[in-house]
């Protein structure tokens, strides 16, 4: 492997060893302690994708990587959320759905295609696990959950009004 792949991917790596950490703290009520451990994960969801451009070590294998990563933390504390009925299931079926339509129109492309609203669709979700740590509140969480169902509305009429340019333009 080379070896400037290493740093981008290190961090994504650290991204799923700081999650069962995050989980574990906020399961245990230190609110303080998960919400630094998110402020990790965010870092080093920055970081991995600026050190792979500084690098020149930007590879397909590394972007999945990333976006598996970021799903990953994303739906599991999400599902542990809704566990604690913090957030409807739904929500699940939304995070789930924009991941699905991701992967989806990323295969058909056969290459990761990053729209603006989808980028800021993930930042939307990691703020609102952000929220929740230190407000865990059915009225705060139900406010997430409606703004969630809004961004990813956004971010997939986005997605599918790039793709609708793509196909008429090839036409």
């Amino acid at each position: 492997m080379n070896a400037r792949l290493l740093i981008p991917n290190s961090l994504t790596f650290a991204r799923l060893l700081l999650f069962p950490q995050f989980l574990t703290a906020w399961h245990q009520h230190l609110c303080v302690l998960a919400f630094g451990t998110l402020l990790l994960v965010v870092g080093s969801d920055a970081l991995d994708g600026y050190a792979a451009r500084k690098l020149n070590a930007v590879s397909s294998a590394g972007a999945w990587f990333d976006v598996c990563a970021d799903f990953v933390f994303i739906f599991g504390t999400f599902t542990l959320f809704a566990i604690h009925n913090l957030y409807p299931l739904w929500v699940l079926g939304v995070i789930a759905a924009m991941f699905g339509q991701f992967l989806l129109t990323n295969l058909l492309f056969k290459r990761i295609m990053y729209d603006p609203f989808g980028k800021y669709f993930g930042r939307a979700l990691f703020v609102a696990i952000g929220i929740t740590v230190m407000m865990p509140t059915q009225t705060v969480c139900m406010i997430c959950s409606i703004l969630i169902l809004f961004a990813a509305i956004g971010s997939a009429s986005a997605r599918l009004l790039f793709l609708w340019r793509r196909l008429i333009c090839s036409n």
